[in-house]
């Protein structure tokens, strides 16, 4: 499988990259095998009294071939929540799930003794169709690399759980979502 990571450091060899730090945004693309990606992650302006506790990822990917592309987009995020105590330490999080109707990945963030209501942590794909997902890092790297994930290049989701963690040590969560991309020449 054709794996195009966006990840600066995995970026194909040969693609054109471009990243942009503004206030509040980072933005970053990609051009690489005849697809342009756009990738602009934001934090946006709450209303009342809070801001929304929300980060915004807007994706856009363009086929620049002359032929229909089929693929998929894997969007995926690490789950790694720190007590801020003296020292950093890895906080514990609770077993994932899944909400199909909702399209949303979650976790809880076990009490510690500063934060005795924790947030809930979570992804949801907004706009998107979802073909599957999965929460376990172990399951969705397996023998792959971090440029590309073992599942990303069997073009496959385990929609495995991730075990619980406990406070001190690093879990194995994280949240996936695989999207379907089938794009017509020049569309987006």
């Amino acid at each position: 499988a054709h794996v195009i990571s966006t990840l600066y450091d995995d970026r194909p060899k040969g693609s054109r990259t471009q990243r942009r730090f503004g206030t509040g945004y980072f933005a970053k693309s990609v051009d690489s095998a005849g697809l342009a990606i756009n990738e602009t992650d934001y934090a946006p302006f709450g209303k009342g009294q809070g801001n929304a506790p929300l980060l915004l990822d807007d994706v856009t990917v363009t086929n620049n071939t002359s032929h229909a592309v089929n693929a998929k987009w894997y969007e995926y995020w690490d789950v790694d929540p720190q007590s801020q105590l003296v020292v950093s330490v890895p906080r514990g999080t609770g077993t994932p799930r899944y909400d199909a109707a909702t399209k949303t990945l979650s976790v809880s963030q076990m009490v510690d003794g500063t934060d005795l209501n924790p947030l809930s942590i979570f992804a949801s794909a907004l706009n998107t169709p979802v073909s599957g997902w999965d929460t376990d890092t172990d399951k969705f790297f397996g023998s792959g690399s971090r440029a590309k994930p073992a599942e990303v290049v069997a073009g496959t989701t385990g929609e495995s759980i991730a075990p619980p963690s406990v406070d001190g040590v690093v879990g194995k969560d994280l949240f996936v979502f695989a999207s379907p991309v089938r794009l017509a020449p020049g569309a987006s």
